[in-house]
């Protein structure tokens, strides 16, 4: 049973983690509806907003793993931490490659 509570923390960690800068980015298209026109994919300016609105996300799950580690929610953070690194190395993909 204790197994089974330390899986979920993680899976409620990492899918908070996954959630969170998600939440960031449906925000920035209900406030700029235009920036969501697929053409608009390669104008640079979009680029630079989509990456100021994910580096909000991230902010905000690092808030969310500092604060699970102050509650003592160790494998919740761990969930965490694992979401931002899969978004951080996304971003950068995003930022620098495509």
């Amino acid at each position: 049973m204790n197994k089974t509570k330390h899986r979920f923390e993680f899976i409620l960690g990492f899918l908070t983690g996954i959630v969170t800068p998600l939440f960031g980015l449906a925000m920035m298209y209900q406030f700029y509806p235009e920036l969501g026109r697929i053409d608009m994919l390669e104008n640079a300016s979009l680029r630079v907003i989509i990456t100021r609105v994910s580096t909000f996300g991230l902010i905000l799950n690092a808030g969310l793993f500092f604060l699970s580690i102050q509650l003592e929610r160790d494998r919740v953070a761990k969930g965490l931490l694992y979401s931002t690194l899969i978004y951080i190395f996304l971003l950068i993909l995003y930022k620098f490659i495509l």
